[in-house]
């Protein structure tokens, strides 16, 4: 399975929707919008980025411990809240700024109605722990339904609860709710985006015209605000496959953006990125790369040195480069948004791993194979510590690491990384499984190239026992590895 890429060109509108809606972002610092300000009667003991990173650091590990013996159902919401808690891990400075946003919100929800945290509760608050502190607000909600403002302000709450697990369908619902009972602005905006990354484009689509028309009026046709709801809106358009019109939104975004109070901010470097994207897509590439350079001059001037996305549009440049024969300047480029990868996401970030991949394979095909194994096994430790032992994903994905070193070259290390998916295959699924039996045929194919034919012949022999019990050996994989094993005998002296 291939992990998540930058941007490329696509050959349908519908893949195209597809790929942009991975990479792009209308909100321009990341940070959930927050309804007005009440009067905060609760105190809470201040938050440090090592305390948060220990307590989501602790859940994290109860999520993966309890992957174990989970079942399929269940495995699903544990996968979601872990995917959660790696970003926020690998981003403390970024998850102190918005845990502590919405702790203000939740505290300001509690004084609301009167209500103080106690017991768990409040240890969790204190924490930073908001998942914990879930039980007051479900509370809370069905308690003031009446109360239009008040419900919405505790459904908004919920919904940020459970965008903190991960669970953005979960999350969508409450965030409609709080929209349906308060047709303000921020409500409007975090509902219609939480919808349609939930995949409810149609909530998201009958929201935009609401969001676009209360946004003017609480702002203004010239604010940040307005722009990031033209962004957000065009992105909408792209998801129902309506192209020309959401690439004439993007155009507004960006001209509104241009015109607003912060013309190079990292807004608006998005919103470039995002139009450039969508021309590059559509066939017109001369219009994108402008518009890929001015959001990257923003990057590069960005206060702290680089911005969250800014691999994202370093990326989004180089493969437009690559497909117009600079290679050079693109393989700059590539290596930039790695480092940028590395400085503003880290590591353990999840998508870190497919920057260093994405790399790695251009060198590859540019006949640098030398320069790409070590990004190659930079990304299988990026992706072990990001996706933990029991992440399905974690199998496919250093499958495609091992295939990839196979290819420059460096048989060691394919058969070092081929051995080890073999034991967490097992691990995980049994030696019984079909992917035990896949596995079993690529490190054959290895063994193969290495001229230990023995070795070779055992694996293919045993991934054919397994293929053939699981699938049937009538099935695509059984007659493919048989047919190895044919073509490696036939050739034997």
């Amino acid at each position: 399975m291939a992990g998540k890429m930058w941007i490329s060109v696509l050959g349908s509108a519908a893949l195209l929707a597809v790929g942009l809606t991975g990479w792009m972002v209308t909100q321009s610092n990341g940070q959930a919008p927050a309804p007005e300000a009440a009067s905060v009667v609760v105190d809470l003991p201040p938050l440090t980025q090592e305390a948060l990173r220990q307590t989501l650091e602790a859940r994290l590990k109860t999520v993966q411990a309890r992957m174990s013996g989970a079942t399929e159902g269940t495995l699903a919401a544990l996968l979601q809240e872990q995917d959660a808690l790696a970003r926020a891990v690998a981003n403390p400075a970024l998850t102190l700024q918005k845990t502590e946003a919405n702790r203000r919100l939740l505290v300001e929800t509690l004084s609301d109605f009167g209500a103080h945290p106690s017991g768990e509760a409040a240890v969790a608050l204190g924490a930073g722990d908001l998942v914990g502190a879930a039980p007051l607000f479900a509370g809370i909600r069905a308690q003031a339904e009446a109360d239009l403002r008040r419900a919405a302000k505790a459904a908004f709450a919920l919904g940020q609860i459970q965008l903190a697990q991960g669970n953005g369908v979960g999350a969508a619902g409450y965030l409609l709710r709080a929209a349906d009972l308060d047709a303000r602005a921020p409500y409007l905006r975090e509902a219609e985006r939480v919808a349609l990354q939930a995949g409810n484009t149609a909530a998201a689509l009958n929201l935009g015209p609401r969001l676009l028309s209360v946004t003017l009026a609480e702002y203004g046709e010239n604010s940040t605000e307005h722009a990031e709801a033209l962004s957000q809106i065009g992105q909408t358009l792209l998801v129902a496959g309506r192209v020309k019109d959401a690439e004439a939104v993007f155009r507004d975004a960006v001209a509104v953006g241009a015109k607003g109070p912060d013309p190079a901010s990292e807004g608006q470097a998005q919103r470039l990125n995002n139009l450039a994207a969508l021309l590059r897509a559509t066939g017109n590439a001369a219009e994108a790369e402008p518009l890929f350079r001015q959001a990257i001059d923003i990057d590069r001037a960005a206060p702290n040195g680089a911005y969250a996305d800014a691999p994202v549009r370093l990326g989004n440049l180089a493969e437009l480069l690559a497909a117009t024969d600079r290679a050079d300047e693109a393989l700059a480029l590539f290596l930039a948004a790695v480092q940028a990868s590395r400085q503003v996401l880290g590591a353990t970030h999840p998508d870190h791993a497919p920057r260093l991949m994405a790399y790695a394979n251009v060198l590859r095909a540019a006949n640098r194979p030398a320069e790409a194994v070590p990004l190659y096994l930079e990304a299988a430790e990026s992706m072990r510590a990001a996706l933990g032992p029991y992440h399905p994903d974690l199998l496919s994905r250093l499958d495609a690491v091992a295939g990839a070193l196979r290819a420059s070259g460096d048989q060691a290390a394919a058969e070092q990384m081929y051995r080890e998916l073999l034991d967490r295959t097992a691990a995980r699924l049994g030696k019984t499984h079909a992917d035990y039996g896949r596995a079993l045929n690529n490190l054959g194919l290895l063994l193969r190239d290495t001229d230990r034919k023995a070795e070779a012949e055992a694996a293919f022999s045993e991934a054919i026992g397994v293929l053939t019990a699981t699938l049937g050996a009538e099935h695509a994989d059984t007659r493919t590895v048989a047919a190895n094993l044919e073509a490696m005998q036939a050739k034997a002296p």
